[in-house]
């Protein structure tokens, strides 16, 4: 090393020495910025652990950069954009012809109930393909993966591997599981293996346990789509990836892949389909990637602007700070001290209270993702919520970026003082320009993070207060767990004329459905005119119901009749968005329709339109007699003892049944749950931004008063009235917060903009939450500014001018 090099380390090492010397002396200070930065870091950084956990981290597995997911789309269609799976048997011969993967598997999600018991709860679990643990390259723990015999159709095997975590908690970690017998779904089942810890599965739910996906058959025998699961060409679609031979690229595997897909489908018959291959991060379906970039990219926004108010509100800090400092600073500077030595000098003494406030935030980092999840879901992502090198990266860019955003600007400010006045400790400088800007840019950031906060909690108020359209008090919701191991067809007809014969034997005014209303899952298909082509398909929900579900739920007709509770007319009732979108509004009443590209339906009857999928919105529905296939959902009123009746008809039935009900209040209240949590969020970042920039104005006005007490002093001395000296105190905070307020303004409205299409009810003109904001903000700066008015109200005019 140089003598030059050796003494500028020496020098900058003399420099923290000093920087924590001072900061041990005064730590106050040093505390109130390691604080704020740690708040402000920790935010920012527990986004982007959440950001790198769903969409840059991929399946916790050996060798997982060499994974894809692999979807098939239309051909019609850009590679992507309608991204599925594939069926098995396509997947059979992608595994077995594809030369330049090491192995292609599939899988499914599926719910298991453990035997511990009629009240335990169902599992989430995956049906996989023989070579599933294979192409991961995940070694067992205890025991081995599945062989490819044990997932041949014709000759299915009761074996299961099972979870690190199932294998603990539920088996006490029980040495010696392998080769034990456990029931699932009241079938028993060998345990073959146990994963490693760690390892849950690649779905987005951790999985319990993994089966074959011949197994099926023993666990749902007598479901008769598990056949046409099994072995159908065109019976799609399970989740399919692949691993990727060394020195392979995903574009020329992909188009082995389209070459193996167009002979699988001159074989059979079918349409031939496009490959897209992604990484296997949680967010990498190519049609989830623009919503949560969106998302994401909202957030973080929010994230930085809370940041930069922090780095205003410390630069402001620090320049109160220089004021002290400013006989120190200009001795230096007499004495022959540079300009840059000094900058360095106090760019370090930012650079230690900032390190340790990047620190915590990254501590913060590390606890606040997870407990978000739990408010935001029942059980935890399969995904590993805990900062990785590319959050400590972002973390470390972060807290370099803010010493550079608060402490260059006071530094250079600091270092270029009248040295008279400096010496005779008078306050120095351009009058409040530096401390304008920061204080102009924290109440913009401020703005920004109110009014989006107010605009957020506004929109849940008016989705909240919303008529759905249906009626939602006296009404409950009752479902029913079956068995699923006992239950086919024949099964849930006798379950659901049990129902239908309990409805007629009380004269309930109640109704059979597929989908309640707001629930999560959704039943959609295409949807045209008869007389369009198969071009004009579009997709549409569909509610399969008795016809005493609109009675139920208030929900009348406006045009034609309900269809019989049998269905054998084949006909359809739709909601009047539907008739007025598709059908020409008035004339619905009579026209032919095609579901899912084959089954003509004809409208007999228009609905009135009500929320059942949002709130915020009505979607075109269509409404067709419910299918004795499908375990129904029952709404009937919240009648006391109605719904012992209907416990008590259904164990009748079968004692297996569980049988859970909810009001439809609470499913309404539900459904708001995730917007809701979105705007408390939104919320507490306001109000954090708020303090920042009230803390921000005292600050300001402060340093006013210190700067300019001699004048103050003079114009007091002169005859000044209190209402004069105000105006002076509070001039240049005002200018600096009108700039502030509409700077902020602007900005909110284009963020507002964009997140229209992200949280529910946000309407950009809403004139109240922008005067909400306004006010909270100017009564925060009021109070803000109380306490350094009141000290320049009560300066004693021979004090102030004995300065000079």
């Amino acid at each position: 090393m140089t003598r030059t090099g050796g003494t500028v380390l020496e020098g900058i090492w003399r420099d923290f020495a000093y920087a924590w010397r001072r900061h041990r002396r005064h730590p106050a200070l040093a505390l109130a910025i390691g604080a704020t930065l740690a708040l402000a870091i920790g935010l920012n950084a527990s986004v982007f652990v959440i950001y790198e956990a769903v969409a840059l981290r991929p399946w916790a597995v050996p060798g997982a950069d060499h994974l894809v997911n692999i979807y098939t789309s239309p051909p019609d269609r850009p590679r992507g954009s309608a991204a599925i799976g594939a069926s098995l048997a396509h997947v059979r011969l992608l595994d077995a012809d594809a030369t330049l993967l090491d192995g292609v598997a599939a899988t499914r999600e599926l719910s298991l109930q453990f035997a511990d018991g009629d009240e335990a709860p169902a599992s989430p679990a995956q049906m996989v393909t023989g070579n599933f643990f294979r192409v991961l390259t995940v070694d067992m723990a205890r025991g081995r993966g599945f062989l490819p015999e044990e997932d041949v159709p014709s000759s299915p095997q009761a074996v299961v591997v099972l979870s690190h975590r199932t294998w603990q908690r539920r088996f006490g970690g029980n040495e010696g599981i392998v080769g034990t017998c456990v029931r699932l779904d009241s079938v028993p089942f060998t345990v073959v293996g146990v994963a490693p810890p760690g390892f849950g599965g690649t779905s987005d739910r951790e999985a319990s346990a993994w089966v074959p996906f011949a197994s099926l058959q023993l666990l749902r025998p007598l479901d008769k789509s598990v056949g046409p699961l099994l072995v159908a060409p065109a019976w799609c679609c399970s989740s399919v990836f692949g691993r990727l031979r060394p020195g392979v690229t995903a574009g020329r595997a992909a188009a082995q892949l389209e070459s193996v897909s167009a002979t699988f489908a001159r074989q059979h018959g079918l349409e031939a389909q496009g490959i897209a291959l992604t990484d296997t991060a949680l967010l990498s379906h190519p049609g989830f990637w623009d919503k949560a970039s969106l998302v994401f990219g909202l957030l973080q926004a929010a994230m930085l602007i809370v940041l930069l108010v922090a780095c205003g509100n410390v630069g402001n800090l620090l320049l109160a700070r220089a004021v002290e400092r400013q006989h120190e600073i200009g001795t230096r500077l007499s004495l022959g001290a540079t300009r840059a030595r000094l900058v360095r000098q106090l760019l370090v003494e930012s650079v230690v209270p900032a390190a340790a406030g990047g620190a915590l935030g990254l501590a913060v980092a590390q606890v606040a993702p997870a407990w978000l999840f739990s408010q935001m879901m029942d059980t935890a992502p399969n995904i590993q919520l805990t900062p990785g090198v590319a959050s400590i990266a972002f973390t470390m860019v972060a807290t370099v970026g803010s010493v550079f955003a608060f402490g260059l600007a006071p530094a250079l400010h600091a270092t270029r003082p009248d040295l008279t006045s400096a010496l005779r400790n008078r306050a120095w400088g351009p009058r409040l320009r530096l401390r304008g800007v920061l204080l102009a840019a924290q109440v913009a950031g401020c703005v920004v993070m109110l009014v989006c906060a107010a605009l957020m909690l506004r929109g849940i108020q008016a989705v909240s207060g919303t008529d759905p359209g249906f009626r939602v008090e006296g009404i409950d919701l009752m479902q029913f767990d079956v068995p699923a191991s006992a239950y086919g067809e024949a099964q849930v007809g006798a379950l659901v004329q049990t129902l239908r014969a309990w409805q007629r034997a009380g004269s309930v005014n109640a109704a059979l459905t597929r989908t309640p209303p707001l629930a999560n899952a959704r039943y959609s298909t295409s949807v045209r005119r008869q007389d369009e082509p198969v071009e004009a398909d579009r997709s549409t929900d569909v509610h399969q119901v008795d016809p005493g579900y609109f009675a139920v739920l208030g929900m009348p007709l406006v045009a034609g009749r309900l269809f019989p509770t049998s269905g054998s007319d084949e006909a359809v009732l739709v909601n009047e968005t539907f008739a007025r979108r598709w059908l020409g509004g008035s004339g619905a009443v009579g026209t032919a329709i095609v579901l899912g590209g084959k089954n003509v339906r004809g409208v007999v009857g228009v609905v009135r339109d009500a929320h059942l999928r949002r709130l915020d919105a009505v979607d075109p529905v269509v409404f067709e007699p419910l299918s004795p296939t499908t375990v129904p959902r029952l709404l009937l009123p919240s009648t006391p003892g109605l719904a012992g009746s209907v416990v008590a008809a259904v164990q009748h039935l079968d004692s297996r049944i569980r049988v859970r009900t909810t009001p439809m209040q609470e499913v309404v209240y539900r459904h708001l749950d995730e917007a809701r949590l979105a705007s408390r969020l939104a919320a507490t970042l306001g109000l954090v931004a708020l303090v920042l920039a009230i803390l921000g104005v005292s600050g300001v006005c402060g340093y006013l008063v210190r700067q300019r007490t001699r004048e103050i002093g003079i114009r007091v001395a002169l005859g000044a009235t209190p209402s004069h000296v105000l105006s002076v105190v509070l001039g240049t905070v005002a200018r600096a917060t009108s700039w502030g307020l509409g700077v902020g303004a602007l900005v909110a409205v284009v963020i507002a903009n964009a997140a229209i299409t992200a949280v529910p009810g946000v309407r950009v003109d809403d004139a109240t939450a922008y005067l909400g904001a306004a006010t909270a903000l100017v009564l925060g700066g009021l109070a803000a500014a109380y306490v350094p008015a009141r000290r320049a109200l009560g300066l004693d005019p021979s004090r102030a001018l004995r300065e000079e």
